[in-house]
């Protein structure tokens, strides 16, 4: 496994969104951790306009997942998934919702608060992005894949 971390400003969002893409897998869960207002949909935003997501991109807090259709793009993406399970609490949930579908469709998966999906996932390769605030302005982000 290799690790590598990037600081950055809001501003920088993209062009660590653009870095963050050339390391990801199409066939890999991406894992977005980080406490509550860390940057991790502004962060999956950066990866969107990058990827010239034509939808309004926002937090699936309540819709639990959305599905991006992108523009023509030099990583060849044609959608992404972005989902966040905060508010599922139960193993069940997760089938209810379709997430294993999601996560064997070949479609790059980035899910916020994946601690409860762990255990589904044990030994499957996945990329990891932990998010650290530092201060108002700078986030930390751990990428490990």
């Amino acid at each position: 496994m290799k690790t590598q971390e990037f600081v950055f400003s809001e501003t920088e969002i993209r062009t660590v969104a653009e870095k963050v893409l050339m390391i990801i897998s199409k066939d890999r869960p991406i894992l977005v951790s980080g406490e509550m207002g860390a940057g991790k949909t502004t962060f999956i935003k950066g990866i969107c306009a990058q990827l010239g997501c034509a939808s309004e991109v926002s937090s699936p807090s309540f819709s639990i997942i959305n599905e991006y259709a992108c523009g023509l793009n030099k990583w060849g993406l044609n959608r992404i998934v972005h989902m966040d399970l905060y508010r599922i609490e139960k193993m069940e949930d997760i089938y209810d919702i379709g997430v294993p579908d999601y996560l064997e469709s070949g479609i790059p998966v980035f899910i916020e608060w994946p601690d409860l999906i762990k255990p589904l996932l044990k030994g499957q390769p996945v990329i990891e992005i932990q998010f650290e605030v530092l201060d108002n302005l700078n986030r930390k982000i751990i990428l490990t894949f």
